[in-house]
């Protein structure tokens, strides 16, 4: 359903900065008739489009269908290239031309990638000669970044290779430091500048993340006027800093980078102290990242594993139990930098030595639906959505979906019946709105024991979650009946039945054959300094991804980083060496299996 508003009813919908990442929150976008899939926000529109003479080519909606939408027009080559000769022009066809190219092309999926197999993506790189071979840019990157600057873009062409369904290629533009650096060499043409920039840049190993990791032989940077505990790693300063005015604040900690044995951080891996940095970056203003690092030194860290005695907050007009709150470290890094202080309020009456998880925290188990609702807050400046759903949900754990319960934890609560077992996220989601048959349920916010195995082999006796998938839930809609015939649950617990079985005969077996190919995985390969990494879901073992391990910097920024004496050059782990070692460990045909008992699992779950 799309709903059209008019001028008046537009203007209350203007939102705080351009959404530049896709959300699915109801805002109003605009679009031109001949280009219906290029959205822009109403910032953008409000800022750029609403007083120029092409303000009525555009017309405003508001879908309501939830899909991801993101704002296109503050791409470089949008809003500094193609909109400003339109203006001085006073012809927009070239605009709606590319609005319609840009709006067939896939965005850039950044350092994570894509298959071959996902789709027809264009790739460029720069001629022969002009770059190293293995710098990419997805087409995507090629249309809003690399085109707007002539002078360089005629270095690139379309890449030759051909990209394998399971190569996984990623895009060079992607990284911050690299479209930064073409923008600060496109309007004078400094291709060599660029091409000895960003190759250092490449080469550099990725941030250690929040892991410990020996700070010897890689560069480290720190302001020059504290705070003392504040460390960036070489990526992260040129990401994140270089480029900006505050650059000339830092200098390399050359002491700690010759230091043989102690283990640092990167705090940039922190959700907190990257959002402060970003608001910074937004801003143009880097007194908001000063301000709340600052405050961070007198604030307990937060902690993923929950903080004991903190001081919290939490948003007004939630109730005091509903398990919503947020640790003073991320208050005083994002909610302030930010501007929704006004909608926090300090959470009392908390019994001393309690341990809380901290709702900002990215490993807390809503983090995947508070920080998306965090966003929207920011976006609108309404904590609406937020607050509502933190009072449903703060303290009811995600479903489990496909994890079984073994045994007896009285920690998780079911609702449905012992034949149907339903998590209490499915059930608030979804179950209790068919009012028919959830009136029939024998269990409420009820634990469930499950006897210990007895030796019997019997592995049924387990409880899951049967309601997250789109195949239960219509069963449930078909057993709810209408106002003519009965609710009746027997045809659920039949197929529910059913599924246990299957569940037993595939997943259960599926985990055994991972646990051993992961073993078999690790082993080391022909070269010590190439280690696969590899991510598998519970039913599949098909998903490589490999990286390489930098111990030393490769290269330098210039004017910034300093020389490493240690060059470790790019080197992959190729496909045929992984396929070799699977093979000798008979995982072929392990993952042959893997894939039969997930098809079979997919049939029922």
């Amino acid at each position: 359903m799309i709903t059209v508003f008019h001028k008046t009813m537009m203007d209350q919908n203007l939102l705080t900065t351009c959404i530049d990442a896709p959300v699915t929150f109801n805002t109003t976008w605009y679009s031109h008739f001949a280009a219906p899939e290029f959205f822009i926000c109403s910032r953008c529109y409000a800022d750029h489009i609403e007083k120029t003479g092409f303000r009525d080519a555009f017309q405003a909606s508001s879908p309501a269908e939830g899909k991801p939408r993101v704002c296109r027009f503050s791409s470089p080559r949008m809003k500094d290239d193609l909109w400003k000769k339109a203006l001085s022009s006073d012809y927009l066809q070239p605009v709606t031309d590319w609005m319609q190219l840009r709006s067939q092309i896939a965005d850039c999926k950044g350092r994570a990638g894509v298959k071959g197999s996902e789709g027809p993506t264009k790739w460029y790189s720069p001629k022969p000669n002009q770059f190293p071979s293995w710098f990419l840019a997805c087409q995507a990157c090629y249309e809003d970044r690399i085109k707007v600057f002539p002078q360089l873009s005629s270095y690139f062409e379309l890449h030759q290779g051909t990209h394998g369904p399971q190569e996984v290629w990623n895009c060079d533009f992607s990284v911050p430091f690299v479209y930064k650096e073409y923008e600060k060499q496109g309007p004078q043409g400094g291709w060599s500048s660029f091409v000895q920039e960003a190759k250092a840049r490449l080469d550099m190993a990725a941030c250690p993340g929040q892991s410990p990791t020996l700070a010897y032989g890689k560069a480290w940077f720190r302001p020059m006027h504290g705070p003392e505990w504040l460390l960036l790693c070489a990526a992260c300063f040129c990401d994140r800093v270089v480029h900006t005015n505050d650059a000339g604040k830092w200098e390399p900690d050359e002491r700690l980078s010759s230091s043989p044995q102690q283990m640092v951080r990167c705090p940039m891996a922190q959700f907190n102290i990257s959002m402060a940095m970003s608001r910074a970056h937004d801003l143009k203003d880097f007194s908001v990242f000063w301000a709340a690092v600052n405050k961070l030194g007198h604030e307990k860290f937060c902690d993923p594993n929950g903080i004991t005695d903190g001081a919290w907050y939490t948003l007004h007009g939630v109730e005091p139990d509903s398990g919503y709150q947020v640790c003073s470290s991320c208050y005083v890094s994002v909610a302030e930098p930010l501007g929704l202080s006004q909608f926090f309020r300090r959470k009392i009456n908390i019994p001393p030595g309690a341990t809380l998880p901290c709702c900002m925290n990215p490993a807390h188990p809503r983090a995947r639906s508070f920080i998306p609702l965090l966003r929207e807050t920011y976006y609108t400046q309404s904590p609406a959505a937020l607050a509502s759903y933190a009072d449903i949900y703060a303290a009811i754990p995600p479903c489990p979906r496909d994890s079984d319960i073994k045994g007896v934890d009285r920690g998780l609560r079911w609702y449905g019946w012992k034949e149907c077992t339903v998590c209490p996220e499915c059930y608030h989601e979804f179950a209790r709105e068919h009012k028919r048959l959830a009136g029939l349920m024998t269990l409420r916010n009820t634990p469930v024991d499950v006897e210990e195995e007895d030796g019997d082999g019997d592995d049924t006796k387990i409880v899951m979650c049967e309601m997250y998938s789109t195949r239960m839930r219509d069963l449930y809609l078909l057993c709810n009946g209408t106002e003519q015939a009965v609710p009746d649950p027997k045809p659920l617990f039949e197929f529910v039945a059913r599924r246990r079985r299957v569940f037993t005969e595939t997943v259960l077996p599926i985990r055994k054959m991972l646990l051993v190919a992961q073993l078999e995985l690790a082993k080391p390969l022909q070269s010590p300094q190439e280690t696969p990494i590899f991510t598998s879901s519970t039913t599949g073992i098909n998903r490589f991804q490999i990286e390489q391990i930098r111990d030393k910097m490769g290269s330098s920024c210039s004017n910034y980083i300093y020389s490493s004496s240690g060059l470790t050059m790019r080197s992959v782990v190729t496909l045929e060496q992984l396929q070799a070692q699977a093979t000798a460990s008979g995982l072929v045909a392990e993952a042959s299996q893997v894939d039969m008992l997930e098809q079979w699992w997919r049939s029922v779950e």
